[in-house]
């Protein structure tokens, strides 16, 4: 899936507000401070994923005016364009989507979108900002891509597991050591 293009209604300082279209499959935002960037990515997310069960009157509350939300126009693997709406309500939000022709499509396309991706995932991975860049760059290489295996599995962070696993292995259990609690279970 690649957003096309979003139709802000009301979401933080954006009102009524169209933003792209995005061309490629990579997108970078730049801009100086509070110019909107951050806001715009909360925006997608919220989209795609949902308003925060608690305190969604505070998140990112329309200042401008206008619903609380908004739409994006996404393209599909196959070319098609959708549009995913989604304003504040219970649960997150109700969403509907809609084909380039006026068709509703189930709920449950919008889950085939994203990859079955999580929310967690996709921040991790496939919209992050400039904070997750700068947690990368203080990782070495196997660290980093651990870090995008594991958000690929659901794992929080797969090298620090790794780690523990072995800890626990070379307590139980080391090559030419005395007194190991293997050596109890096995004796």
């Amino acid at each position: 899936m690649r957003v096309e293009r979003l139709d802000i209604d009301g979401f933080g300082m954006f009102h009524d507000e169209p933003v792209g279209p995005f061309q490629g499959s990579l997108s970078i935002v730049l801009g100086p401070n509070e110019a909107g960037k951050s806001t715009l990515l909360a925006f997608i997310r919220t989209v795609l994923f949902g308003f925060p069960a608690r305190g969604a009157d505070d998140y990112y509350p329309p200042l401008n005016g206008g619903r609380h939300g908004g739409r994006l126009l996404v393209v599909d693997e196959t070319g098609e364009r959708v549009t995913i709406e989604r304003y504040r309500g219970p649960r997150g939000g109700s969403v509907a989507l809609t084909a380039a022709d006026g068709t509703r499509l189930p709920e449950s396309r919008l889950a085939a979108l994203v990859g079955h991706a999580s929310a967690d995932l996709f921040r991790k991975v496939f919209g992050f900002d400039q904070d997750a860049l700068r947690e990368l760059k203080l990782l070495d290489d196997s660290q980093i891509s651990g870090r995008i295996y594991s958000a690929g599995v659901g794992a929080t962070n797969l090298p620090a597991a790794i780690d523990a696993l072995r800890n626990r292995q070379q307590r139980i259990f080391t090559k030419g050591g005395r007194n190991q609690p293997v050596a109890e279970v096995l004796g």
